[in-house]
């Protein structure tokens, strides 16, 4: 036995800061900011895949260096008391205080903090200080509070403030009766998707879709969540990376006015991105009809209105349960398991792509690359959006993220061929085609 696990650890960190530190020396402004800086970097959107993948090492290797070498107890006493920082972030983004922060570098005692947002001060002062504590906002001086580089992400108008609520008030409180709900004699061993720990914590009989879809009268708080979900995801795509499957899937190749359609898209932005780098495509949007008409009326018209001019994007609603998509289009881009329904309107040229998180596991799998050793194989604490997202899915909908084998067979159980796998670090594009 030796530390030499400990020294592995050091030098993956080391080597992954060293690629970080020369991916932003590529860039026009290439020092990499301080977390009191709050001005955008121009690598924040999309910092490229060597970034992504050199943050999730270093990820995995700093939260197994700090395991390694900690009390076990330590360890465990800190993870325990981290749902506490769930509520100081619903605390701020649901009273909007960044927001109160904007251009105010010199900080805005709490006491103001609290008489504009209605709050207790003393209380607040509690919470600000907390989330300081972990580097979202900066204490300037006593009880003197400013944004950062992590708390900007939190104003209103960003998308990742109305994802915070969604995951606060919709996946947290699920997951608050998670055991709960696995206990239950008829929700824990039940699949259905109004049997799930969402539903037991809001009470809401139907599934958590219906709940959204249901309307201002019916369920004034589904239509109020519908409309914050929408907009979690201009900033979730490139949260995760997403994104990256414009640049590792040979988009360009696929000739003038090919078809592209993605099912399941919520108001096309990930469409929207692919045309502002192909343009020569033509985009085919499907999603349910609010959505529909959110993106026809109002994403369009203000990221692309040249798509709409030139009508490069077509918009058409769909019943995921029962409808067929668009026929003949060249490429189905979607990460809904729809595939029988996708293959009854293929051409024989056509291929299925589906842009998913893939499970892989914490054991060496030959199907997959494992993660630089020691980190787990699949990357541990690098890796572990996807296990999140997972339980995400299984909280609110009953559903489940999958293995590399698992959408194998998912494809062959719709009579379809596996093509090949575009890796894309945490988002992966799975290509079907006909047999």
């Amino acid at each position: 036995m030796s530390n030499d696990h400990i020294h592995q650890l050091i030098a993956l960190i080391t080597s992954a800061a060293k690629t970080i530190e020369d991916e932003f020396a590529k860039s026009p402004e290439p020092i990499i900011p301080t977390l009191d800086d709050v001005k955008p970097h121009p690598l924040d959107g999309s910092p490229g895949d060597a970034i992504r993948r050199a943050v999730a090492i270093m990820d995995g290797a700093c939260a197994q260096l700090c395991a390694s070498v900690a009390p076990p107890s330590h360890t465990i006493v800190n993870r325990g008391l981290g749902v506490t920082e769930a509520g100081c972030l619903d605390v701020v983004v649901n009273n909007k205080i960044p927001d109160l922060l904007k251009d105010r570098p010199e900080g805005v005692h709490v006491a103001t903090l609290a008489k504009a947002s209605g709050l207790d001060a003393g209380k607040l002062e509690r919470i600000m200080r907390r989330l300081a504590t972990s580097h979202i906002f900066r204490e300037v001086g006593e009880s003197v509070f400013a944004n950062n580089r992590l708390s900007v992400q939190l104003l209103s108008d960003n998308g990742l403030s109305s994802l915070t609520m969604f995951f606060m008030d919709e996946i947290d409180k699920g997951s608050s009766v998670l055991n709960e709900t696995l206990t239950d004699p008829v929700f824990g061993p039940s699949y259905q998707p109004q049997h799930t720990p969402w539903n037991k914590s809001s009470k809401y009989p139907r599934p958590w879709f219906a709940f959204h879809q249901a309307g201002p009268v019916e369920t004034p708080e589904g239509a109020k969540s519908a409309e914050r979900f929408t907009k979690t995801m201009s900033a979730f795509i490139p949260a995760v990376g997403r994104q990256g499957a414009i640049d590792i899937y040979p988009w360009g190749d696929l000739p003038n006015g090919a078809s592209v359609c993605d099912i399941g898209g919520n108001l096309g932005q990930f469409l929207a991105l692919l045309h502002k780098k192909h343009p020569h495509l033509k985009l085919k949007l499907q999603d349910l009809p609010i959505i529909i008409k959110q993106a026809q009326e109002e994403y369009w018209p203000a990221e692309a209105p040249d798509a709409l001019e030139k009508q490069s994007i077509e918009f058409k609603t769909i019943d995921f349960t029962k409808e067929a998509p668009i026929p003949g289009c060249d490429v189905y881009f979607t990460s809904i398991e729809i595939l029988k329904h996708i293959k009854s309107v293929m051409k024989p040229d056509s291929r299925i792509l589906i842009s998913e998180h893939i499970l892989r596991p914490a054991v060496a799998d030959p199907e997959t690359k494992s993660a630089p050793a020691p980190l787990l194989p699949n990357g541990g604490v690098g890796g572990i959006r996807p296990y999140n997202m997972d339980l995400t899915m299984m909280i609110i909908v009953n559903a489940k993220e999958r293995t590399f084998s698992e959408f194998k067979r998912l494809g062959d159980g719709a009579g379809l061929k596996f093509e090949k796998l575009w890796n894309n670090g945490e988002s992966d594009i799975l290509e079907f085609r006909l047999p």
